[in-house]
Parts: structure tokens; C-alpha cells; sequence
């Protein structure tokens, strides 16, 4: 099962996020031969795609099991004001997949223009 952890966003700032993948054992998981995805939806079962959040492997550190979650200012200032749901996933070409995490995605309004 997936870990739940919330992200909080502020429209108009940066949003960083380091994520650590691990095994039952607690072990880093080696994402060398692992693709990885997520997207927020404004819902569960809703079709469209509020953001790719093109979550990737950390270079130097896919045998550590770091995915970084990098959105830029100038993308969160086009986000609605949601609570929204996410979740990120690994894959492999051979057809393994596992949700690593998921959460709410809370957009919050910016105040100072």
C-alpha cells in the first residue's frame, strides 16, 4: 500500500518535494531499471489532468530511491485553488507497476501580488 502524504501548494511559489522509495523491509529501492509518473486530478475518478507533476529519479542517487517533485512558480500561479488528489507511481516495461505514494494536492491562493 501506498504511503499518504499531502502536498501543499501556494499559487505563484515554488513547490519541492524529495520523496525516498523504499521496500516493506525498509530498504531504498534501486529505480535504475523503474520509470516513474504522477498527476493530480481535481478528484478520484475524474478524467482530466490537473498537473503532470513529472516526478523523476535523482541523478547520481537512483540506487537511493530519491524522486524529486519540481513545480516552478510560474506553473503553480496557473493552478485553481483545489483540494485536489494525487498520486505517483513506478513502472518497469516488464508490466510491474506500484503506487509509492498519494495524497491529498491542496492548492492555496497567493495573497501578495
Amino acid at each position: 500500500m501506498a504511503t499518504s502524504y499531502n502536498f501543499n501548494v501556494e499559487q505563484g511559489s515554488e513547490f519541492y518535494v524529495r520523496l525516498k522509495v523504499k521496500d516493506t523491509n525498509g530498504s531504498a529501492i534501486d529505480l535504475t531499471n523503474y520509470s516513474i509518473s504522477g498527476t493530480a486530478r481535481n478528484r478520484y475518478g475524474s478524467t482530466g489532468v490537473l498537473i503532470d507533476l513529472q516526478p523523476s529519479g535523482v541523478a547520481g542517487a537512483l540506487t537511493s530511491g530519491f524522486i524529486d517533485i519540481l513545480l516552478k512558480g510560474a506553473t503553480t500561479a496557473t493552478l485553481p485553488v483545489v483540494s485536489a488528489v494525487y498520486d505517483v507511481e513506478i513502472y518497469t516495461a516488464q508490466g510491474y507497476q506500484e503506487k509509492i505514494v498519494n495524497g491529498k494536492f491542496n492548492v492555496y491562493p497567493e495573497v501578495t501580488r
